[in-house]
């Protein structure tokens, strides 16, 4: 269970750094955090993994700014636009994140959808 802690102060740290006016982490921090983030989910989603422990990690901040799925597949988004070349920490940002989120047909979400939050803050942090 010491991961499931490591990964939900991650993402608390994440969810207050990108959707409240008192962030813990620059903008510039936020990629290698992410990365930090999928290191530790796949340490952990191997098969060994039952379903209540799989259902408690994706089921994390579930009642605060933002989920952890909605982290992760806003951020994958974000980074996809927002990253300086292979050599830069957005683009190791967008290729962690996506061993964790397969993204298949899909595209980047619009506001009907709960992601669009992280989404859209990203790309706002970016700007400035």
């Amino acid at each position: 269970m010491y991961l499931m802690e490591q990964i939900d102060a991650i993402r608390e740290d994440l969810t207050i750094s990108i959707h409240t006016i008192d962030p813990t982490l620059t903008y510039n921090e936020l990629a290698p955090k992410f990365v930090e983030l999928c290191d530790l989910i796949n340490q952990i989603t191997d098969e060994s993994m039952d379903d209540i422990e799989s259902e408690e990690l994706w089921c994390l901040g579930e009642n605060s700014y933002a989920s952890i799925t909605d982290l992760i597949i806003g951020a994958f988004w974000h980074y996809t636009e927002w990253h300086s070349g292979q050599d830069s920490d957005g683009y190791k940002a967008y290729c962690a994140l996506s061993t964790i989120y397969d993204c298949g047909m899909t595209s980047a979400p619009d506001e009907t959808e709960s992601e669009w939050a992280t989404y859209h803050s990203l790309g706002e942090l970016a700007q400035e």
